[in-house]
């Protein structure tokens, strides 16, 4: 077996998923993958702890699989920066997974290796490594896409808010399924910035379905954050008239307000 040829077909499926959705999507690649190893009879180190994660991430319960995915992640970056060196960046790489018009960077693992674990601890170095990753530009690495939606809803709002305004935008709509596990339809600080960056990150068609499911499903408090900063051609009439019989007076009047700008 070509282990560099299995971590790069790893870490090109990890891609995919990022982009597909990683509570979502179909493990069938890494679990035949898991089926091969344990038919190989190797005394290697490597291929056994490679064997572990991709098990724990392939039978990893669905609220259990971030966690997992990361781990296995963190591994594979690991090995592919001791097998192999980085090539320069070129349109072809670009345009391979996720996102065509996002120009990638490929970072070597041991120039983020202290951001990735200071994002996945939540600890209190977040800060300055994620300034570090904006002036030096690492935080353009694919890999880094899954540290950062998590950490939209910290409690460190000023290390969540930067990595909203000046870290997510540059991903665009390739972060969109990814960011959208994260709602959980109750209002919070985390959830209207969670919110925010998706409403900027997709387009028109996705918006207005979108707004409407918040609207439909959110609690009080988050129709009332929709209601005060979407604008109005994002909102369908059709989920104002439930809202206008709502118990909360200000959620009423909001409503009403609401209906008034389409007559």
């Amino acid at each position: 077996m070509n282990f560099l040829k299995v971590i790069k077909e790893s870490k090109s499926a990890l891609l995919a998923i990022i982009s597909e959705g990683i509570e979502v999507a179909d493990l069938s690649f890494f679990e035949s993958l898991h089926k091969d190893l344990l038919e190989i009879n190797s005394p290697g180190k490597s291929l056994q702890v490679f064997a572990r994660a991709l098990r724990k991430f392939t039978e990893a319960k669905k609220s259990e699989r971030m966690q997992a995915f990361w781990e296995l992640n963190s591994l594979i970056e690991r090995f592919y920066v001791s097998l192999c060196s980085f090539p320069e960046t070129s349109q072809k790489v670009i345009a391979q997974n996720v996102c065509e018009s996002v120009e990638y960077k490929n970072v070597k693992y041991s120039e983020i290796k202290h951001l990735v674990a200071a994002l996945a601890s939540r600890n209190g170095s977040m800060l300055n490594l994620v300034r570090e990753s904006i002036i030096r530009e690492t935080y353009k690495s694919r890999q880094l896409v899954p540290y950062f939606v998590d950490c939209l809803d910290i409690r460190h709002s000023e290390t969540a808010e930067l990595i909203a305004k000046e870290i997510l935008p540059f991903f665009g709509r390739s972060i969109v399924k990814l960011t959208y596990q994260k709602i959980d339809f109750k209002h919070s600080v985390g959830q209207e910035r969670i919110i925010n960056v998706l409403l900027a990150s997709m387009d028109v068609g996705e918006k207005k379905g979108f707004v409407s499911e918040l609207l439909l499903n959110g609690d009080t408090l988050l129709r009332k954050h929709i209601l005060k900063t979407v604008e109005p051609e994002f909102i369908n009439k059709r989920e104002l008239a439930p809202l206008i019989d709502s118990r909360s007076v200000e959620l009423r009047d909001l409503a009403l307000g609401m209906v008034e700008k389409y007559t």
